[in-house]
């Protein structure tokens, strides 16, 4: 147990960064939820599978794009930049521990 939980901090990124960004942009619950309920079923059911590997995957596949800080700074047009990104993964780390709680829980 210790050993996936070290590996999942280790796979997590910076979430100082992440953290910025949600000061910043003013994401909230309210917005997630919006977020969520604007997508599409077919999208929620594919956010709500659990495969764990998939969305380590998924995760590193933006880093590219969020990860571009210059000179160590945030910038509004960074900010603005990522928070489509980082709504879509917030949205969709409340819908997968939703479905890992019914699977443990029910």
């Amino acid at each position: 147990m210790t050993k996936t939980l070290t590996k999942l901090r280790i796979t997590a990124g910076n979430t100082g960064v992440c953290r910025q960004i949600i000061e910043k942009a003013e994401i909230d619950s309210f917005a997630i939820a919006i977020y969520i309920m604007e997508q599409p079923k077919s999208e929620i059911s594919l956010f709500s599978k659990v495969n764990i590997s998939a969305w380590i995957q998924e995760s590193h596949s933006y880093l590219d794009r969020v990860y571009t800080i210059q000179n160590g700074a945030i910038d509004d047009k960074y900010i603005l930049n990522s928070v489509p990104v980082v709504t879509s993964q917030l949205a969709k780390a409340a819908l997968r521990l939703q479905r890992v709680l019914e699977i443990y829980f029910s």
